[in-house]
């Protein structure tokens, strides 16, 4: 199979590649580069050609940790592998031993794609997070009545019905914010290239940047996201941690209000629960998982209510008023 994939790359795309990992697990190596099949599916941003565009200059620039997009001999970005459309990328083999510092690189890719056009990218939800979030909220809320009407209802519609008030509470009181903060921002900074969902787990790994996962919106998305993802993952509140992370972020790209508050909105907005919901009730997951993500995010939002007091405190934020009792 492994010379299969290797004349198959050769024959489509004209690379010369070789496998340097197993027959069991290869790895294909082309000019240093090792070669990755993803499914179209798998990028947020359908627009190929652009985002190829946009990993070559990126990469020019400097942010050598991105992955390249290849086309084919024929000039197209995307090929049929069992009748489903594949994209090829390539990211630089890492070497060991170098320093990496996740929110130092964060900052710089921010700096250097600020003002990048969003009409290449009509999936974008820079700007429109209110609407976006809006229509989420009220899917799920017919959804939630639905279950109410219903003469059985399963454990977990219990569990989800149960918290439902507050968590959508949680949701409205964040589009209300974003709303209230753009009427009164005076200049709303350009998008730039952030990520879907930015994990805590990335400053510790090799920092390649993929395509597939990027979003083009407001910085404050990556910074929030990471921020949200530290959260869940310790047990005490990452005070420390997150401090430390927007002082290297603020060396490279500062921080201004506009970017700290709408921080703190995206930290006020329940996005686990809301996913949670959506994956149950629109993707048909009855998994004994959901059931363990909803009490998690139960579980956590206690601390999230202490998190954001303690943000907005720190960094002299404009918090909503019900939180403003806790401190």
């Amino acid at each position: 199979m492994n010379n299969e994939w290797i004349t198959f790359i050769n024959q489509q795309y004209g690379l010369v590649c070789e496998n340097i990992g197993t027959k069991e697990s290869p790895i294909l190596r082309w000019n240093n580069e090792k070669l990755i099949l993803q499914p179209l599916s798998a990028f947020y941003h359908q627009e190929i050609d652009q985002l190829a565009h946009l990993s070559e200059s990126i990469r020019l620039a400097g942010h050598q940790k991105t992955m390249l997009i290849h086309k084919t001999i024929k000039g197209q970005y995307t090929i049929k592998i069992q009748n489903q459309p594949y994209v090829l990328c390539s990211m630089p083999l890492m070497t060991r031993g170098h320093s990496f510092s996740y929110p130092k690189n964060l900052a710089k890719l921010h700096r250097d794609t600020m003002g990048i056009d969003i009409n290449v990218f009509k999936e974008s939800p820079y700007l429109r997070n209110n609407m976006y979030w809006g229509e989420r909220v009220d899917n799920l809320k017919r959804k939630v009545e639905q279950s109410l009407n219903s003469n059985h209802v399963p454990s977990f519609e219990q569990k989800f019905i149960q918290v439902f008030p507050y968590f959508i509470g949680l949701a409205e009181n964040a589009i209300q914010y974003y709303v209230d903060w753009n009427m009164d921002s005076l200049e709303i900074e350009p998008p730039v290239l952030c990520h879907y969902r930015v994990k805590s787990q990335q400053v510790s790994d090799n920092g390649v940047d993929n395509p597939a996962e990027w979003v083009i919106d407001h910085r404050s998305r990556d910074i929030a996201d990471w921020i949200r993802d530290t959260i869940w993952k310790t047990h005490t509140l990452p005070i420390n941690e997150v401090d430390v992370f927007l002082q290297h972020y603020h060396v490279i790209f500062p921080l201004t209000e506009d970017v700290l508050s709408r921080i703190y909105g995206r930290l006020l907005l329940p996005i686990s629960f809301i996913e949670c919901g959506e994956d149950y009730y629109f993707g048909g997951d009855r998994s004994e998982e959901m059931m363990k993500q909803l009490e998690m995010t139960i579980q956590k939002s206690e601390k999230m209510e202490q998190f954001l007091t303690s943000f907005a405190n720190r960094y002299h934020i404009n918090a909503v008023d019900w939180l403003k009792t806790l401190a």
